[in-house]
């Protein structure tokens, strides 16, 4: 079940991006410049041609603790469906809530930032057969819900990220004391914390504690912070919308040390919430100072196009999609079928994307990319290390 927004800690400019997305067919054009796009399955609204176009379906929630990383996801994707111009299929930008009417007609799909979104959204597609690009969805468990056979993963994973912020930790900060602080009613805060702490104890001499918490209002930093062996950083594994309230509730209670997150972390709302110490968090791609010539040129293209600043989700799906136009179009028009992408999506030569290597070449791939790591402090964002983990943990899958 997906879980309502905390709205309180969502920037108003987030929420009326949102909004717009929500808002229905023609607002969803107006803000994806014209782009065959639609926010739900609408065949009354298409002209006879268009409607006989093979169907890509957009999954991405406009609501929820997910919503402010879908809509740079979607972005991102309608950006680089733009770029492709004029193209023999359509598609359709549907919430989870809509996953199942789309699936009926689609020969493929793309989306998805969050792990617990996927898993409501993608059985109607994994009953037809039909291909699914997954975006930011981190679990490398989802590999193995029923038709995992299907999925194309864009991201890394959880056991990545986990690993790479534990070891730049311990090497670069020098920490030895962890409290990690994870969401628990969420599929993505449990995998990645669990990754976290599997690499963090294979360190000699190193300290982790765990504590979990339901409501991001309710948060007892004072426990957290607690007892004899103080930590000498907080690795805090949560929603979107709980960033902000934890790092307000751990700085209230005196905590000055670093405070670490995962990809979640990389929104707007979090530059203001650095102003009282340091924060590090892990992401897909970096547009800042030393970025590479392919990140800067995309970061032009979409402030141009949206007048905000790209996160690493809006280059998820900027590479989803382009990996998308890629296996569609180089099939012959009787093959766009859902067998035929999904034979695509798999032989597809590895390419660079923005977020790093693109490549399916089996189930349950997901590719050996660097993990950035970004450090906030005072409002200010750098880049503190590119990692690529020596060690990555298997998943727990049986949790």
């Amino acid at each position: 079940m997906l879980l309502k927004p905390n709205s309180r800690f969502i920037s108003k400019k987030t929420r009326t991006k949102a909004l717009a997305v929500a808002s229905g067919t023609a607002l969803t054009l107006a803000l994806f410049g014209g782009c065959a796009a639609k926010s739900t399955r609408d065949p009354a609204g298409q002209s006879s041609a268009e409607a006989l176009l093979p169907r890509v379906a957009c999954v991405f929630e406009p609501t929820g603790p997910a919503a402010v990383l879908d809509v740079a996801a979607l972005q991102g994707a309608m950006l680089a469906r733009e770029e492709a111009g004029n193209v023999a299929w359509g598609v359709d930008v549907v919430s989870v809530a809509g996953a199942a009417d789309a699936a009926k007609t689609a020969i493929a799909a793309l989306g998805c930032s969050d792990s617990d979104e996927l898993r409501a959204g993608f059985a109607p597609f994994a009953a037809a057969a039909t291909p699914f690009v997954v975006v930011g969805a981190t679990d490398p468990c989802l590999a193995r819900l029923p038709g995992g056979d299907l999925l194309s993963f864009a991201c890394y994973s959880d056991s990545a990220q986990g690993a790479a912020m534990a070891e730049f930790a311990h090497n670069e900060l020098k920490a030895r004391k962890f409290t990690i602080l994870f969401e628990a009613t969420s599929d993505f805060p449990i995998a990645v914390s669990q990754a976290f702490a599997a690499r963090a104890r294979g360190f000699d001499g190193v300290q982790v504690a765990t504590v979990a918490f339901t409501d991001a209002m309710k948060v007892d930093a004072g426990a957290v912070l607690g007892g004899a062996a103080k930590p000498d950083a907080v690795y805090v594994a949560c929603n979107a919308t709980s960033v902000v309230p934890v790092i307000e509730a751990l700085r209230r209670a005196g905590f000055q040390g670093a405070i670490l997150g995962a990809d979640s972390f990389d929104i707007s709302d979090v530059d203001a919430a650095s102003k009282q110490g340091a924060v590090y968090f892990s992401t897909h791609a970096w547009f800042g100072e030393g970025a590479s010539k392919a990140a800067q040129a995309f970061a032009e293209k979409y402030r141009a196009k949206f007048k905000v600043e790209p996160t690493a989700f809006s280059a998820l799906g900027y590479d989803s999609m382009q990996a998308m136009v890629r296996a569609l179009e180089s099939l012959p028009a009787e093959r766009r079928t859902r067998a035929g992408v999904s034979a695509a999506l798999r032989e597809l030569a590895p390419h660079a994307g923005i977020t790093g290597e693109i490549a399916f070449p089996k189930p349950g791939y997901f590719a050996a990319k660097p993990v950035w790591i970004v450090t906030v402090d005072a409002g200010a964002r750098a880049r503190a290390k590119h990692v690529s983990p020596t060690r990555i943990p298997e998943p727990n899958c049986a949790r």
